[in-house]
C-alpha cells in the first residue's frame, strides 16, 4: 500500500483477484488460505507509515473494518513506528498514533509495534 493505495502487483492485477473489495480480495484470500494451513495462529496484517492519522491509515482501518464485517480471519494490525524526535509537531504525531491505535483496537483487533526507531 501506498499512500493509501494499493500497489501494482502480480496478484492485485490478476482478474477475478485483486479488482473486487476495494481491491483488497487477494489480500482478503491470503489471510484464509493462513487460516485454513493454521486455524491457531494470530494473523496481522503489517504495514509502514500507516501509523498515524493519515491516508494511508485510513485505507488500513477501512480494509480490516470491512474484513472484520465479513468474517475475514484477522487478529491484529502491525504499525512500524519511525518517529522523528527533533520534529516541532512531536504532539501531533503523539496524539494522531494514539488516536489511530485507539479507532483499530475499537474494531476488535490487537495493535503491536512490529518497529520502532526513534530518529
Amino acid at each position: 500500500m501506498r499512500n493509501g493505495n494499493l500497489r501494482d502487483s502480480l496478484w492485485y492485477n490478476q482478474p477475478g483477484i485483486g479488482l473486487s473489495n476495494q481491491g483488497t480480495a487477494y489480500i482478503e484470500q491470503v489471510f484464509r488460505w493462513a487460516h485454513r494451513a493454521d486455524p491457531q495462529a494470530l494473523l496481522f496484517y503489517n504495514q509502514a507509515e500507516g501509523e498515524e492519522m493519515n491516508r494511508k491509515s485510513d485505507a488500513i482501518y477501512t480494509m480490516v473494518k470491512d474484513f472484520k464485517r465479513r468474517g475475514v480471519p484477522i487478529d491484529g494490525v502491525g504499525l512500524q513506528l519511525h518517529i522523528p524526535t527533533l520534529d516541532a509537531d512531536m504532539p501531533a504525531i503523539l496524539a494522531g498514533i494514539s488516536s489511530n491505535i485507539a479507532r483499530l483496537a475499537a474494531l476488535g483487533v490487537q495493535v503491536h509495534i512490529t518497529e520502532l526507531d526513534v530518529l
